[in-house]
């Protein structure tokens, strides 16, 4: 209540005992961080809410890592060419968006497969970018040219070919502080192993933390009767995961109509509620995925 005093000023009582104590409604000096303490490690990423906090702390410069440049290089006489024979090329604006989504710049050049023009080719990638990424010509047929021509080009293996599904003839090269990528040509081969192998790399080179796993349960049963460990397409639904029925590793619409990748080690026969590893896309949104259109039953 509000009253008038002899002296004509306004007097306000306060009659709630709680808002009477002592330091209530004052932020003090100090309490949200102290002098001297951490607010920006190293290897955080500077999204908007980080830059605004370094802002407030008074920093108009900040110490950063440079990113990586990265060069790609599909690869094959077949990618791109004309006719029923030609197969266009998905993998190069996989890779590219890919990179934009890390907020890295990405060159593309295309090489067949012929050695001069593969040679030429990673040469100029290696000129211009600290990371080169191959798709296609890392298996072992005749034209799977990659391999020794880089060692040629003076890279060293680091390794080829890994246990697991889709994915398995994926190379790892180096020379000095330039690292080569081989993926492989099939189009869910490439989108699993750039968050496999080259996603951890490009994290390690941005001085940021590793990609993150995440354990969720699964909502459908996951079986793997292969030898090798599987990393599927995977949807998120209301109460978990599940994976989603896939062709191999030509099947893109699958792969567009997923979420990310569910981690099935050999021999694994999950029921649902089982907690399963799950890896989120690079640039994943909920409700930005492909549709997974009616299947044609295989015969």
């Amino acid at each position: 209540p509000h009253e008038l005093s002899d002296q004509g000023e306004t007097v306000v009582t306060i009659l709630d005992a709680k808002a009477r104590q002592p330091g209530r409604n004052i932020a003090w000096r100090g309490e949200d961080g102290r002098s001297g303490a951490m607010l920006v490690a190293a290897g955080t990423r500077l999204t908007p809410v980080v830059l605004a906090l370094a802002a407030m702390a008074g920093f108009t410069t900040v110490a950063v890592t440079r990113p990586p440049r990265l060069a790609l290089v599909t690869t094959g006489d077949e990618v791109g060419g004309g006719g029923a024979a030609g197969i266009i090329d998905s993998n190069g604006p996989f890779l590219t968006g890919f990179a934009a989504s890390l907020g890295l710049a990405a060159v593309h050049a295309h090489a067949g497969d012929q050695e001069d023009m593969l040679r030429q080719t990673l040469a100029a990638a290696a000129d211009q970018a600290e990371v080169i990424v191959t798709t296609g010509g890392v298996s072992a047929g005749a034209k799977d040219l990659v391999p020794a021509v880089a060692a040629d080009a003076g890279f060293s293996k680091v390794f080829h070919h890994l246990a697991i599904q889709p994915g398995k003839p994926v190379l790892v090269m180096r020379r000095g502080e330039r690292f080569l990528v081989g993926l492989p040509g099939n189009p869910v081969s490439v989108v699993a192993t750039a968050h496999l192998i080259l996603l951890p790399l490009l994290c390690r080179l941005l001085g940021a933390p590793a990609p993150v796993w995440l354990e969720l349960p699964l909502t459908a049963p996951a079986i793997n009767r292969g030898q090798r460990q599987q990393f599927l397409p995977m949807r998120l639904t209301a109460g978990g995961v599940r994976p989603i029925a896939w062709n191999g590793s030509g099947d893109l619409i699958a792969a567009a109509a997923a979420d990310g990748l569910i981690d099935l080690p050999v021999g694994a026969s999950l029921s649902p509620g089982a907690l399963i590893r799950v890896l989120p896309f690079v640039g994943w949104q909920a409700g930005a995925t492909g549709r997974l259109p009616d299947r044609v039953p295989r015969h």
